[in-house]
């Protein structure tokens, strides 16, 4: 499989509560899990999106938005870096030049901030799902496997 398999839009929708470790410490009266209530009126819900997209020039866009309602308080995380990309075989490599992350919270502080982010080096595969779609599946060096990214 060449490089050109890994070119164009490659997406991904996962729910990312874990992911939202900005949000802070929530103090409340009851236990809500995975957006499920206890009855009494407290609830919670999260959910997010992540897109890569690689250019034929060897550039990469990654953008991640995250948002989580926390009995009532409402945090929305975007992160967007933009770089270069090199394939080695079955290594991809993202190395980003410029990196932004936007929180904003209705129960807080709200920040904007340049991120400096070192490089990432994932093995890639595409595969076959039981559906026949193919997808993008790439395995970070603590071998955690995120996918499958669709092709748009």
């Amino acid at each position: 499989m060449g490089r050109g398999l890994l070119l164009g839009a490659w997406v991904s929708c996962a729910f990312a509560a874990a992911a939202l470790s900005s949000a802070g410490t929530a103090h409340a009266t009851c236990l809500s899990s995975n957006g499920l209530g206890n009855g009494g009126g407290c609830t919670s819900a999260y959910g997010g999106s992540e897109t890569y997209t690689f250019g034929a020039d060897g550039t990469f866009v990654y953008s991640q938005l995250l948002e989580a309602n926390l009995y009532g308080c409402i945090i929305k995380t975007f992160l967007y870096a933009t770089g270069t990309l090199t394939v080695d075989g079955a290594r991809l490599t993202l190395t980003p030049k410029s990196a932004r992350n936007q929180v904003s919270k209705t129960c807080g502080r709200s920040t904007d901030e340049l991120l400096t982010l070192d490089p990432s080096s994932y093995a890639w595969r595409v595969a076959r799902a039981a559906d026949g779609s193919t997808g993008l599946y790439l395995t970070s060096s603590d071998g955690e496997e995120a996918g499958p990214f669709a092709q748009r």
